[in-house]
């Protein structure tokens, strides 16, 4: 077997407070892998979603977000298929099998709609345009994305255990 190194670092920056979400926020992450057998096979991924979000009226949000990944190889060897960016499952493109779109770049959009439903729940309406690409974007164009749209329930607050009650297609 191979041993591989890791190494990941998040950046965050949300100018939003707890309960009041007009705001944006920006996040890139970098994740450098490295093969500790002597093969060639490094690899840096990078990735960085932008979003913002106005509060139409009474915690009725609405937001708008930008994403984008891309991994590359830093020497002779192969990126590994399980170090290539994803979409699907609990990724942006939530209607797709976590894992089912895979490939060296991503690109999308998530335009999402929140409203409180009950003191600690919201309900969501999401639609999601994206798709996974070759090297740097290779083969990016509009024929090639694809849709997902969703509803569902999802914690009131950002800081209550994260999870998503979720029927998308």
């Amino acid at each position: 077997d191979t041993y591989r190194r890791r190494v990941m670092q998040k950046l965050a920056l949300d100018t939003r407070a707890a309960r009041e979400d007009t705001g944006a926020r920006i996040e890139l992450e970098g994740v450098l892998g490295a093969d500790t057998a002597g093969r060639d096979a490094s690899f840096l991924r990078v990735s960085g979603e932008l979003g913002g979000y106005v509060d139409i009226h009474a915690r009725r949000v609405v937001g708008l977000r930008l994403f984008a990944s891309a991994t590359e190889p830093l020497d002779e060897g192969p990126i590994p298929f399980i170090e290539l960016p994803t979409l699907g499952g609990s990724e942006p493109m939530r209607a797709f099998v976590d894992g089912r779109l895979r490939d060296r770049s991503t690109l999308g959009a998530i335009l999402e709609y929140r409203w409180p439903i009950w003191v600690f729940l919201d309900g969501t309406l999401f639609a999601e345009l994206g798709n996974v690409f070759g090297p740097a974007w290779k083969g990016l164009s509009a024929d090639d994305l694809r849709m997902s749209f969703g509803m569902g329930v999802r914690p009131a607050s950002r800081e209550d255990h994260p999870f998503e009650l979720l029927f998308a297609v």
